[in-house]
């Protein structure tokens, strides 16, 4: 339907054309009074969500078939419009049953006492969270404890992001939950595992993100392997009153935490009466090869056979024409999404399949999924906005968040239902609240790369502003989130604060990778600010914060740009920190000195052959060679602050402990190593 704005003061309906507007004015006129008459792709649509009266097929002028319509009697007898959805409910399993077989195999075996892991490898779309699925459905007739872990691409950089999620749903989490109900919440969930003790409390609202008045005084890599001690405990509890299946989904986007996890994890299964199913694709390569009780079902593409009655689920009571359904079977290759996602393009570009014998030859299929889900995207009209604007928010999204992008937008709710009835979103009802998630992540980045670069940068903008203005839609967001919108909607500024916040909350966690990404997605975004002072501090900032991370990965030996660039930033702050300078500029020597406190003086070494100063029985430390003239230069800025220019150190009675442990150039062997530009001073 194509619309253009009128001057001349005719109607609105004037200047509309399409087949849409077309068919609606046909049907009003065939309607008669106090009648609803639609047509057969409005029943579909609707579904079981009303009961119909068939009036058979007519003839209507502008249509070269005949179309089928019905009258609408009354309400159904569905109780949500989801339960009547006939198109987006779940299709036969087919084609699966030997992998299913081996996963109830496994099951039994961990049923009785042995742990089990299966990994489930299969190309996007292959059909591996639909076997899960399976399995899940058939331990409902047994007592069987279900743990579903997760993993999200957005979120692949954020520590143990799985369990965070589903600690919070167990909890009964809502967005605008208080921290003190929060606590209470997992003081509960504690109290009720038999395997956790009170202390553990604390360690979990730390792994939440909740704020509490005492938190436990251990470094990151110590707290780290607390939380995952805990969350095996509570797995364990479990255990003791029924088997359990823990379930993780898409592996392949998980954190390095949350596998460090599971390789923990792994390592105690054995005893218990678990299966742990790990799905993922080829790609992934798991961490625990060493596990002896671990097995692979690699995912193959249906076959002919399968694929049709897959097909045939799909398009229900239309029967198709042998040449359709090649057609349909060799452009999806046998990918069960491909299928059901090119079967269900066919009913909405053909009305009439069982009369239409001549156009099936003629029918162009979309050669590819995108083709196909952005045809299915088009057939949603205005509804394609909306899912285009839930796209850039992410692959869950809500109501509100939507109208906190789009408030001038008419009927949102309407707008998510149809969303939801065409099969390419489903709605979850979480603690009260309703969020919608894109069917597939392959759907979500359709209707994102379906946008304009303009309009999609615009789209980022509008929520990182929102988020920024701490808009209640978005009171959860956490701040690699932000720094993301920030960064795709041109705000630099905001962008680099939390990149740098989410790469020092990772460090704080142990998660060396994920601290690496962001940081270094912050140096990225640093290039669109101007040069300054401000810019040069915070990247100073970045790049001490970047300096553990990338020394945990790659080692001291490692050429890393980001150390030549902090010894460039080290000497430009020394040279500000000249006393006169200091005095203008305080700021500069706080941080500097902070994070020379924090970074680089705890990483002195004893360097690979100890010397013995002769007479006094002393040991003699040197700096790491990457980190020695950074070191100097920092130690006699410092020392020249505090001295106030004096040409000879303090003496020992008035020389703080760590001038003496830096010996501050107190001698003339070393004043020899301190740079020229301050030894003019003395």
């Amino acid at each position: 339907m194509v619309g253009e704005p009128c001057s001349s003061g005719n109607a609105p309906e004037q200047s509309i054309v399409g087949e849409t507007l077309n068919l609606a004015a046909r049907l009003q006129g065939v309607a008669g009074p106090g009648e609803i008459i639609i047509s057969e792709a409005t029943r579909r649509l609707c579904g079981g969500m009303f009961e119909y009266e068939q009036r058979g097929d007519i003839v209507l002028k502008g249509f070269p078939e005949t179309v089928t319509i019905y009258r609408l009697l009354g309400e159904g007898s569905a109780q949500s419009r989801f339960d009547a959805r006939p198109m987006s409910g779940l299709n036969p399993f087919v084609g699966r049953e030997q992998e299913l077989d081996a996963l109830l195999a496994r099951w039994s075996a961990a049923r009785a006492g042995s742990g089990q892991i299966v990994h489930v490898s299969g190309e996007p779309g292959i059909g591996k969270s639909r076997l899960a699925l399976a399995l899940v459905e058939r331990l409902g007739s047994e007592p069987a404890g279900i743990v579903k872990w997760n993993c999200a691409a957005h979120l692949a950089n954020r520590a143990l992001h799985p369990m965070v999620r589903d600690i919070e749903t167990r909890a009964g989490f809502s967005r605008g939950l208080s921290a003190e109900a929060r606590r209470a919440a997992i003081d509960a969930l504690v109290a009720a595992s038999p395997t956790l003790l009170a202390e553990d409390a604390g360690f979990l609202n730390d792994l939440l993100g909740i704020e509490t008045e005492t938190r436990p005084e251990l470094d990151a890599a110590a707290r780290a392997r607390r939380i995952y001690g805990v969350l095996a405990r509570w797995l364990a509890g479990m255990a003791r009153d029924m088997p359990i299946l823990i379930l993780v989904e898409d592996a392949h986007w998980a954190d390095a935490a949350t596998l460090d996890f599971l390789t923990m994890l792994i390592d105690r299964i054995a005893p218990l009466p678990a299966l742990l199913l790990v799905t993922h694709r080829p790609e992934f390569t798991p961490p625990w090869t060493h596990a002896r009780q671990a097995a692979t079902i690699a995912l193959d593409p249906l076959d002919a056979a399968a694929g049709a009655l897959l097909l045939a689920a799909v398009v229900r009571d239309h029967v198709l024409p042998p040449s359709m359904v090649h057609t349909i079977l060799r452009k999806a290759g046998g990918v069960p999404l491909f299928v059901e996602e090119l079967a269900r393009t066919v009913p909405d570009a053909v009305p009439d399949l069982r009369r239409s014998l001549d156009s099936f030859e003629t029918l162009t299929i979309p050669a590819t999924l995108q083709d196909s889900l952005m045809a299915r995207l088009d057939q949603l009209g205005q509804v394609k906005e909306l899912a285009q604007i839930g796209s850039v928010i992410g692959r869950e999204f809500t109501a509100a968040t939507l109208r906190a992008i789009a408030p001038d937008h008419p009927d949102i709710e309407g707008g998510l239902r149809r969303l939801c009835d065409s099969g390419l979103a489903r709605e979850r009802r979480e603690n009260d609240a309703v969020e919608i998630t894109f069917h597939h992540a392959l759907i979500q980045d359709a209707a994102y790369e379906s946008l304009l670069k303009k309009r999609r940068r615009d789209l980022h903008r509008a929520v990182a502003e929102a988020m920024l203005a701490q808009d209640p839609a978005f009171t959860l967001a956490e701040p690699e989130v932000i720094a993301r919108h920030c960064s795709r909607g041109g705000l630099a500024e905001p962008a680099v604060s939390h990149w740098l916040a989410a790469g020092l909350h990772a460090l704080d966690r142990a998660a060396n990778a994920p601290a690496d990404t962001y940081l270094r997605s912050a140096l990225d975004d640093l290039q669109d600010l101007p040069p300054s002072t401000e810019r040069s501090r915070t990247e100073l900032a970045v790049q001490m914060a970047l300096a553990p991370a990338a020394m945990a990965i790659h080692g001291w030996a490692a050429k890393e740009r980001s150390r030549r660039r902090v010894h460039a930033l080290m000497n430009s702050r020394c040279n500000s920190m000249i006393p006169g300078a200091c005095s203008a500029r305080p700021g500069v020597y706080g941080q500097i000195t902070s994070c020379a406190a924090k970074w680089i003086w705890p990483l002195r070494r004893r360097s690979r052959s100890t010397r013995w100063r002769r007479g006094r029985g002393r040991k003699c430390y040197s700096w790491p060679p990457i980190m020695r003239s950074d070191s100097r230069s920092i130690t006699a800025a410092i020392w020249l602050r505090r001295s106030g220019g004096r040409s000879r150190a303090p003496r020992a009675s008035t020389r703080t402990p760590s001038e003496k442990s830096f010996g501050c150039f107190n001698s003339p062997r070393r004043r020899r190593c301190m740079p020229s530009r301050l030894r003019r001073f003395g």
